[in-house]
Formats: C-alpha cells, sequence, structure tokens
C-alpha cells in the first residue's frame, strides 16, 4: 500500500513538473533576450536582435502551453499563476521595454525611460488584475489585452523591421523612433484597459470544423513557414486591432437596429 501511494505522488510530481518547466523556459527565454540586449549594447557592430526576438517567440510558445497542460492534466494552482505572472512580468514587461529602448529610444532625452516604465508597469497592473480576477471570467475572453499580445506588437515589428525594413524607404529608424514612445503608451492602456480580447484557452482541436477552416489552417502554415516574421507581425496586428474595430462599429450597429425598430423592420442582428 505505501508503495502505491509513493508511486502515486511520484506520478502526480511528474504531471505538476512539466508545466512548471515551461514556465521557467518562458523567464529563461526572456532573460536571455535581455542578455542578447546586453551584448548588442556592448557591441554595436554586432547587433543580436535577431537572437533576442527569436528568444520571445520561444517563451509566447512555452507560456501558451504551460497553462494549457496544467488545465489538461488538472494541475492547475495558486503556486503555477504566480510564478507565471512573474515570468510574464519579466519576459513580456521588462524585456520589450528594455530591447525597445536601447534599439531606438537612446536618441531621446534621458526622460523617455517613462514611456518603457510606462509599458512595464501596464504588464504589471494587466497580470496584477488578472490574477485577481481569474476564475471570474472563464470562457468569455480576457478584459483588457493580455501582456505575451501586447509584447508582440514591438517585438514582431522589429523582426519585421529587420526583415524586410530595406524595401521601404520610409521606413527608417527616425520615423520609428517617431511612432515608438506612442505605440508603447497606447498598449500600456490596453493592457489595463476594459477591451473585450479573445482567449484561446480552450479551443476544442477535437471538434468538427468547416471545410474552409482546414483551407484556412493550410494557408496560414504555409506563410508561417515561407515568412515567419510577417506571419507573427499579422497575427500580433490583428489580435491588437480586430477588438477594437468591433468596439468601434457597435454604435452604428446599435443605432441601426433602432431605427429599423422604428420603422417596423426586424431588427438587425448580432
Amino acid at each position: 500500500m505505501g508503495r502505491k501511494k509513493q508511486r502515486q505522488r511520484q506520478k502526480l510530481l511528474g504531471i505538476y513538473l512539466l508545466p512548471t518547466l515551461l514556465t521557467l523556459g518562458n523567464l529563461g527565454a526572456g532573460f536571455y533576450a535581455i542578455m542578447q540586449t546586453v551584448y548588442t549594447l556592448l557591441d554595436p557592430a554586432n547587433p543580436r536582435w535577431e537572437q533576442a526576438c527569436w528568444a520571445i517567440v520561444f517563451a509566447l510558445v512555452c507560456d501558451g502551453l504551460d497553462g494549457r497542460i496544467a488545465r489538461m492534466t488538472g494541475t492547475t494552482s495558486s503556486f503555477g499563476m504566480q510564478l507565471d505572472s512573474l515570468a510574464d512580468l519579466v519576459t513580456f514587461g521588462v524585456t520589450p521595454a528594455l530591447m525597445i529602448y536601447v534599439r531606438w529610444l537612446t536618441g531621446y532625452p534621458h526622460t523617455i525611460w517613462i514611456v518603457t516604465l510606462a509599458f512595464v508597469v501596464g504588464v504589471a497592473l494587466r497580470l496584477a488584475r488578472f490574477n485577481v480576477q481569474s476564475g471570474e471570467e472563464e470562457g468569455k475572453g480576457f478584459t483588457g489585452m493580455p501582456c505575451p499580445a501586447a509584447a508582440s506588437v514591438p517585438i514582431s515589428f522589429m523582426m519585421v523591421y529587420d526583415t524586410y525594413g530595406s524595401r521601404f524607404s520610409n521606413l527608417t529608424d527616425a520615423n520609428v523612433r517617431a511612432f515608438m514612445p506612442w505605440l508603447l503608451l497606447g498598449l500600456a492602456y490596453l493592457m489595463f484597459s476594459t477591451v473585450r480580447y479573445p482567449s484561446f484557452k480552450h479551443l476544442n482541436l477535437r471538434r468538427k470544423y468547416p471545410l474552409g477552416s482546414i483551407v484556412l489552417l493550410v494557408t496560414t502554415g504555409y506563410v508561417l513557414i515561407m515568412a515567419p516574421a510577417l506571419f507573427y507581425f499579422g497575427g500580433a496586428v490583428l489580435y491588437l486591432t480586430l477588438p477594437l474595430l468591433l468596439l468601434a462599429f457597435r454604435p452604428h450597429r446599435k443605432l441601426a437596429s433602432e431605427m429599423l425598430a422604428e420603422s417596423g423592420e426586424p431588427p438587425v442582428q448580432g
């Protein structure tokens, strides 16, 4: 009987170990990106932005898998949630802010660091609110932009800039320096806003989907293989803007429904 309990305990430990290792992989990738940024700062002739950006992509994969595996195995815990938040603060808060500051904002007066601080504070507030409200809005999406998605916008832009920037004459360091502070401030606001963003935590891969979904999936996979930086940037921008567009058109839909109701027509559905 004692051996049986010991085996069960070892099995339970192994299940808890896997999501924890993924969370630590997220944290380690964020720290690795910081080190690549420091190396670039010390040796500007040999920039390591590509390594730093791909480290953030690896951290995104780890961050997406740790929670899903924990839910699939029934091993979610308060410890795991707190550890994940600490890792996210470093990887998706401090690291992108440092990367953007070193690459594009050092030409400003020294007080520009306040902009990057605002982004880090936005991540911290977003994670704190998420931990407090965890479980209250299960399956209803996120209130405010998730910090991994917010970090993906400037990081994916950096990847696209390095890959395709030379093809566009207007895409220069000077122009990027002009809009990057506003982008960071906007992302900081969205993270602690009440804008609803979709969640893919409970995406059911076992259910049947229309044939068009398979075509879309194959096309997405092709773009991912052929142009990974462009795919990453496009997905980040789409996730950023789609809820804002829906929010912008919602009053017009409501007004149309009221006008049709007054004229005796059936109201607009949706």
